[in-house]
């Protein structure tokens, strides 16, 4: 389980992920969305800890917003990660912002017809 960090204003617990490649922060917003800030690249080796840093802090709304801007590389497995979050019933939303490289990713793979855009 991700531990909980305090923000500077203590109001607002805070989650981390760090893999070799990775890193994401994750907080919740009013009506349950969990908002998830990536930073690196997700391939193989952490696309499976982002898909169980997913799960476990999705909350009873089932709704994750990804914010990818800071992302690379995403890799296959990353995407069929996202894609069975989504398929387990949580809405998986992925932000605007988001590289080329992570874009054409997206589009190419299909995922797009399943994740939200925006």
């Amino acid at each position: 389980m991700p531990l909980p960090e305090t923000t500077a204003t203590g109001t607002c617990p805070t989650y981390r992920l760090a893999t070799g490649a990775l890193c994401a922060t994750a907080f919740h917003r009013p009506g349950g969305r969990l908002v998830v800030c990536c930073l690196g690249a997700v391939d193989g080796a952490s696309a499976a800890a982002l898909g169980s840093f997913l799960r476990e802090l999705t909350g009873p709304a089932r709704c994750v917003v990804l914010d990818l801007s800071g992302v690379e590389h995403l890799g296959t497995a990353a995407i069929e990660t996202l894609v069975a979050v989504r398929r387990d019933g949580t809405r998986v939303r992925i932000r605007r912002g988001r590289t080329r490289d992570v874009h054409r990713a997206l589009a190419g793979s299909g995922a797009l017809t399943v994740l939200e855009d925006g």
